[in-house]
């Protein structure tokens, strides 16, 4: 599946600085107009989601924002606009998140993923993805 310009133009200007951020489109999203989009960014990595937001503000202003927990209430804090948020990751937002994937009600996950962090929830994590990967098979 494609991504829309949008997602396509930041990760080719960010992949660098951003290593470790995953992009899953869950649906065909070109020409789709609003998007819905879902952020998850493990704690060592939440600064670099925030800067990454402030970035690209303009543009995530036009879309509906869904994340996890502290991410959800750090970008809305950012942005100033609501952000439909779920429960933390650890206590069960991976879980509602996915479902919403499954669902088909997200259009693009971005998690700022850190590959050195424990994670005490890494089954959770795995699940996560692997529903991502489900829905689609495109990572950038």
């Amino acid at each position: 599946m494609n991504c829309s310009r949008f997602i396509s133009n930041l990760l080719i200007k960010y992949a660098i600085k951003f290593p470790f951020l995953y992009i899953h489109c869950v649906s065909n999203i070109l020409n789709k107009g609003k998007q819905r989009i879902a952020f998850v960014a493990h704690g060592n990595k939440k600064a670099e989601l925030l800067e990454w937001v402030e970035r690209n503000r303009q543009e995530l202003l036009q879309h509906e924002l869904h994340a996890t927990g502290t991410t959800g209430k750090l970008i809305e804090a950012k942005l100033g606009i609501p952000v439909m948020k779920y429960k933390s990751d650890s206590l069960g937002g991976d879980q509602q998140l996915g479902a919403k994937i499954a669902e088909q009600s997200i259009d693009i996950f971005i998690f700022f993923i850190d590959p050195l962090e424990a994670h005490p929830h890494d089954s959770d994590v795995r699940a996560l993805t692997r529903i991502a990967d489900v829905w689609n098979k495109f990572y950038f």
